[in-house]
């Protein structure tokens, strides 16, 4: 049986940033550019890494 993991907004990672290891700026700009407004606590830190390791072109 599979566990549902809990979603929590983008407003709740910011408000408590230390979770992802990261700015709440950075964690509005990731969300903002994956084009999401909530996420479980996994895909969140995968969208914060991915975003923090995007190439500047």
């Amino acid at each position: 049986m599979r566990r549902e993991q809990t979603m929590y907004s983008v407003e709740e990672f910011a408000c408590s940033p230390e979770v992802l290891e990261a700015s709440e700026d950075l964690i509005r700009a990731a969300f903002s550019y994956a084009g999401l407004e909530e996420a479980t606590e996994k895909k969140a830190k995968k969208i914060i890494r991915e975003f923090k390791n995007k190439e500047v072109h």
